[in-house]
């Protein structure tokens, strides 16, 4: 959808992303003081479509300008953490674990998952899904134990392999077996 605020906070990212991280647009606090979260929404949306131009240096400066990592919108969640874990900025991984630790939706949590993988973290997706296991309903589960081993099956080790299966066990019987 397009409306006169759409097309300004597409222009809010556009103008972060022409500074390179350098600087701050002028009009960078209409974000904060905005009263409508969908907005929020497509800046994120629009630095996701352009992710080949971003930084991890632009994302600290979005990140100190905005607080993003900090937003308890999960809406907000669903995009900023995919871009943190894809730009290597390792500031957001913590409260990313606490994001797919209180936020159950497979909405919200599997484009977290998906990131972890696809971009070499394999090993902290897993660590998180062990973590939550128990905490995620029995579909998110399997989805996203889906993506977390799906990307294992060439290179497991046999130690791996028998955390795996433990974690399986764990599951079927829905306790925690380690």
């Amino acid at each position: 959808f397009e409306t006169e605020g759409a097309l300004h906070f597409e222009q809010l990212a556009d103008v972060y992303i022409s500074l390179n991280g350098d600087a701050s647009p002028d009009n960078f606090t209409e974000y904060k003081t905005t009263k409508a979260p969908q907005l929020q929404v497509i800046f994120l949306n629009r630095l996701t479509d352009r992710i080949g131009d971003l930084s991890y240096k632009l994302l600290a400066r979005i990140d100190a300008d905005l607080n993003v990592t900090l937003a308890p919108n999960p809406e907000i969640g669903q995009r900023w953490f995919p871009l943190a874990i894809a730009l290597k900025y390792n500031v957001a991984l913590d409260r990313a674990n606490h994001y797919v630790s209180y936020q159950g939706r497979m909405k919200y949590i599997m484009p977290v998952y998906q990131a972890l993988v696809k971009y070499g973290r394999r090993d902290l997706a897993y660590q998180w899904f062990i973590q939550n296991q128990n905490f995620y309903h029995p579909i998110a589960l399997a989805k996203v134990r889906q993506i977390v081993l799906s990307s294992t099956q060439a290179t497991m080790s046999l130690a791996d392999q028998e955390l795996i299966a433990r974690a399986e066990y764990s599951i079927k019987s829905h306790r925690v077996v380690y």
